[in-house]
């Protein structure tokens, strides 16, 4: 999908859903967490689908996002927040 603009290659790949909390969970966390979610906000292709936890101290963000985006906030935030794939859980993991 090279020379096709970023934002219409994100629409093309399947977007899938990650849960989004800080590294020092219950720490001065929740600032940092309300910080980054201003961010989401203003990236087109980032879709806030939840967040977890009291107003004023979220604890964890569910979002929808390409794998592409989701590797890109990943290295931009390393090391502040933990980016993981939602998966669904079953009985046994079967």
């Amino acid at each position: 999908m090279e020379g096709l603009p970023e934002n219409l290659v994100s629409s093309i790949q399947e977007r899938e859903r990650y849960i989004v909390s800080s590294v020092s969970y219950g720490h001065p966390a929740p600032a940092n967490l309300s910080s980054l979610i201003k961010v989401l906000k203003e990236i087109p292709d980032v879709e806030l689908l939840d967040i977890i936890g009291p107003q004023d101290h979220p604890h964890t963000l569910l979002i929808s996002m390409t794998s592409d985006r989701a590797k890109q906030l990943k290295k931009q935030f390393q090391g502040q927040f933990i980016f993981e794939e939602d998966s669904m859980l079953s009985q046994f993991n079967q």
